[in-house]
């Protein structure tokens, strides 16, 4: 087919799926690749538009993130497949994680977010990734309607989605079949894992809606407290600072914040704030004991 027909996507893709089956990874990546190229539906970038982005960058001096070697490094044989993309164009959570860390990567080589602190390993950074299992399951459902229909099928097909077997994915359902809203989702998710006791489930939760909504001083606040809990006070302290802002006359943002800045080692932050809630409460004795130890 390519012999009669060398600038047919059609057929270059077959071929990839042939050496992609004999198990001749590299070629049959390069075979994908020519198929993308040709394609004549332009979702996708053909390869000479990464070749004028690096001709750019170095006339400009500017740095290229290479995510597409990135993404082949975690393919199967140099595939970009699964492991890493939702479909023909999208990347999935994983595809959008290693995004993220060759674009983070690049930014700390460069030295523009400022000097190392510290090392965050990717199980670490993985955990802390702002998805719930609502928007994890709501993913999927979509994804699977997506692919039901055109360009992935010449025949569309009804979608038929499986009973949801646990809360998460029952909210999951629900907002798909548009019977609650996302954010009445996460709140009833957030409200679920206080009542289980799931403390990893709730910060993570809890993060994701203070991120969603951050005007909201009561979110802001949960989020603060969440993070105190965990041992995490300087990100409480920015959450609870962000509450503070849009509600500053409210004590209990104002201790907890005196706490959790003081647990930071920020004690201007902490004296400042135990000062304005014992305005509020002057007879508050435990606000004046933690006043006494952050002045120390």
């Amino acid at each position: 087919l390519i012999d009669v027909e060398p600038a047919d996507a059609d057929a270059w893709y077959l071929r990839g799926e042939a050496l992609a089956e004999s198990g001749q990874r590299e070629p049959a990546a390069e075979a994908f690749q020519r198929a993308r190229d040709l394609d004549q539906l332009r979702f996708r970038a053909p390869s000479v538009f990464n070749d004028v982005i690096r001709e750019m960058a170095d006339r400009n001096d500017a740095v290229v993130v290479d995510v597409e070697n990135a993404l082949r490094r975690v393919g199967e044989g140099s595939v970009i497949g699964r492991e890493s993309m939702l479909e023909h164009l999208h990347p999935n959570l994983d595809g959008y994680f290693l995004l993220a860390a060759e674009f983070h990567g690049a930014l700390a080589d460069s030295g523009i977010p400022g000097p190392k602190t510290r090392a965050i390993d990717d199980e670490r950074a993985r955990a802390t990734m702002p998805v719930s299992e609502v928007d994890r399951w709501f993913g999927r459902y979509k994804v699977t309607h997506l692919m039901n229909h055109w360009p992935f099928t010449d025949v569309p097909t009804e979608t038929v989605l499986p009973a949801p077997k646990t809360f998460e994915q029952k909210l999951a359902r629900d907002f798909y079949d548009r019977e609650i809203d996302w954010t009445q989702a996460h709140r009833r998710l957030l409200a679920s894992y206080a009542n289980r006791g799931d403390q990893q489930g709730y910060l993570r939760t809890v993060l994701v809606l203070a991120d969603a909504f951050p005007f909201s001083p009561q979110d802001q606040y949960l989020a603060g407290v969440a993070l105190g809990r965990a041992g995490r006070y300087l990100q409480a302290t920015r959450y609870l600072l962000r509450a503070d802002r849009y509600q500053p006359k409210d004590k209990r943002t104002l201790v907890e914040l005196g706490r959790v800045s003081m647990a930071a080692g920020l004690d201007e932050i902490a004296v400042r704030s135990l000062e304005r809630a014992l305005e509020l409460d002057a007879a508050d004795a435990e606000v004046r004991a933690l006043l006494e130890q952050a002045r120390r």
